[in-house]
């Protein structure tokens, strides 16, 4: 009961910084408050069912087909935040697409997707203390210094002999405040402004290549894996994360051109 406690209030901090940060864009970008609020819940509901959909599929041979009804023991952890992504926006799609006419000819639903991944990074770093509670997404063994000690009982098959591994989701955690660091920098002063062309394209690039790299590091704890030609393995959420990265390299690639268009002199 004390890490059901602790993770969910881990994540329901980090949920409400996310919803504050939101909210301070969306009153620079002359949006109502009261929108945001109202689109959290769809957001927010999609968002956890597909990040618990994505974490089971992505386990499911190791662990859920053992005993499907775990699935369901979402209190032990397991939130893929990858499924997050696409519930989430799935959720946010419907909220816009259910509003009257006259909300969507004042509110584009590429604002909405851009004021809703701005407060995001910052909910997946305080959100990733909730797995050093439950002793979850660490990475390979490690004899550095900053090693985190993993209890016997939390230990991976084929590495019980050892008790020290990188913090993976510390890494995660810092990578995610540098980024929210950078849109906030972005937003606030006149720097870096291709980053405020698409927030939400620049989450997918930055995620994208963070999330990518620090899979390396991870056990071979996973079932779906993409072999390469060059021998190379990609687990799922590299895979996912490579076409996330292409994804925000397009929008922001489609935004710079929108830019310089509406710039151009008659």
């Amino acid at each position: 009961m004390f890490g059901l406690h602790w993770y969910g209030l881990i994540i329901g901090v980090g949920i409400l910084a996310a919803l504050q940060a939101s909210t301070w864009l969306a009153k620079r970008r002359r949006i109502g408050e009261e929108v945001i609020w109202k689109v959290a819940w769809w957001a927010l509901i999609s968002g956890l069912i597909g990040a618990r959909i994505y974490h089971v599929l992505d386990l499911w041979n190791e662990i859920y087909s053992l005993n499907p009804i775990s699935a369901f023991y979402v209190w032990n952890g397991g939130l893929g935040i990858i499924g997050g992504l696409i519930g989430g926006i799935i959720g946010l799609a419907l909220y816009f697409r259910f509003q009257t006419s006259n909300f969507r000819l004042k509110h584009s639903f590429q604002h909405l997707v851009d004021i809703a991944f701005f407060g995001l990074p910052l909910a997946q770093a305080i959100g990733r203390i909730g797995n050093f509670i439950n002793q979850e997404v660490y990475g390979m063994p490690t004899d550095l210094p900053w090693g985190i000690y993993i209890e016997p009982k939390n230990r991976l098959s084929g590495y019980e002999q050892f008790s020290w591994f990188h913090p993976l989701f510390a890494y995660e955690a810092l990578w995610m405040l540098l980024g929210f660091g950078l849109m906030f920098l972005a937003e606030k002063t006149n720097k870096l402004g291709w980053i405020k062309r698409s927030f939400t394209g620049f989450y997918l690039v930055w995620y994208g290549v963070g999330r990518f790299w620090l899979d390396f590091l991870r056990p071979a704890e996973f079932v779906w894996q993409l072999n390469l030609p060059s021998g190379i393995e990609l687990n799922m959420a590299q895979a996912s994360s490579g076409s996330m990265v292409i994804m925000g390299l397009l929008l922001l690639r489609k935004f710079e051109v929108s830019f310089s268009g509406n710039n151009k002199k008659p």
